[in-house]
């Protein structure tokens, strides 16, 4: 093993060899992410300083003591594991730890490290049982992770000038993706992702491509202010809370083809052509919100049966209902409001009306399809109130 040289002032932190933990069941519960300076948990260290990295041998948690062995660096396959959790402020320390490990049953963490402008020294990292952290690196423009093919959660966060986040193996994820804030973001590609809890990527103004092909998200999928971002090349089939918001340049869901959802909220869509995407939803198990979107019609919820919260359609260009035939039951509110076109509620076929709430709708004059329905709660319209019916 190399011989490494334990400097003064090298260790910012605490370090406590800990034992080596079992990689084949989950991770430990690893706490917070955050600063760990001054944290009195035994198994977390932070790293800096000018004169690198020394610590815990990989694997056996024992300190690095002199071997003899000087010879060529190892392969990745050399390299160990790193049992606790770890923030690196430093770079020639992030370089020197990366030398000697290629895991890490725990959490690490890069934090406002200057001078880092790629991932290369992390070629070799294959696992991370806890988080990995990526916040506030004002220098990296480039994050690519070729072997990395597990992580309990994954966060890039506020880095001004990552332009490409690429993790091409990366399969199993515990929990959450969470990609925020990244201004110059323009790819991430996650194109072998089979398993995780939710995805969120919001606030990357430059992000023009997103490519995932995991079919469900337990946790909801949210993609909001991603000014850019055109389609989505996406796989899903279930998903908890689904959110797309905020999104300008959107003009297909195409890729998010769901037969159940939690909750389904859409909002400021101006450019999105259809529903389309959304052909195959039956369930939405919660609340359906549709607001400035601009398809005209409703068409792609053709397979819709079922809405257990409310239905709100609000600022659409629809002149009708059309679209919603398969509809048999709302529980909650349907909620028609600033949607200056609709000129009758033809589509909407329920045999029993739940309450229905109509505003801003002044070319709304068709009302026939109510006198189909076997009741009707109450329906309530700037210009009219009927109840019991």
């Amino acid at each position: 093993m190399r011989h490494w040289l334990v400097a003064a002032g090298l260790l910012i932190g605490t370090v406590v060899a800990a034992e080596t933990l079992d990689t084949g069941g989950p991770p430990a519960d690893t706490g917070d992410t955050g600063d760990s300076g001054g944290d009195s948990d035994p198994e977390s260290a932070v790293f800096g300083g000018d004169t690198g990295f020394a610590g815990p041998d990989r694997e056996t948690g024992e300190s690095g003591g002199e071997t003899g062995d000087t010879g060529d660096a190892w392969t990745c396959a050399d390299r160990g594991l790193w049992v606790g959790n770890i923030t690196f402020t430093s770079e020639e320390a992030l370089l020197d730890w990366a030398d000697e490990y290629n895991a890490v049953n725990g959490t690490i963490r890069l934090y406002g490290l200057d001078g880092v402008t790629d991932l290369s020294s992390l070629e070799c990292l294959h696992s991370v049982k806890g988080t990995l952290e990526l916040d506030r690196l004002s220098d990296l423009t480039s994050a690519e992770l070729p072997a990395l093919t597990e992580v309990g959660s994954l966060r890039v966060v506020g880095n001004p000038n990552l332009a490409s986040l690429s993790v091409p193996e990366l399969r199993t994820v515990g929990t959450q993706i969470d990609v925020e804030g990244n201004g110059l973001l323009a790819e991430l590609d996650l194109s072998s992702l089979a398993s995780a809890r939710g995805l969120q990527v919001t606030g990357n103004p430059s992000l023009t491509r997103l490519s995932a092909p995991v079919t469900t998200l337990p946790d909801g999928l949210t993609l909001a202010r991603n000014k850019r971002l055109a389609r989505l090349d996406l796989a899903l089939v279930d998903v908890g809370p689904l959110t797309i918001q905020e999104m300008g340049a959107l003009t297909s869901l195409d890729g998010v083809s769901v037969v159940r959802a939690s909750d389904v909220v859409l909002t400021d869509l101006p450019r999105l052509k259809s529903l389309g995407g959304l052909g195959s939803l039956t369930l939405v198990e919660g609340t359906l919100l549709i607001r400035d979107v601009g398809a005209p019609t409703l068409n792609g919820l053709v397979r819709l049966t079922r809405v257990e919260g409310d239905l709100s359609l609000r600022e659409l260009q629809v002149t009708s209902l059309d679209g919603l035939e398969a509809l048999s039951r709302v529980e909650g509110t349907i909620r028609l409001e600033h949607c200056p076109k609709l000129t009758t509620l033809r589509g909407l076929t329920l045999a029993d009306m739940p309450d229905l709430t109509m505003k801003a709708t002044p070319m709304l004059t068709d009302l026939t399809i109510l006198d189909d329905v076997r009741s009707v709660g109450a329906v309530r319209d700037a210009r009219f109130e009927v109840t019991g019916i």
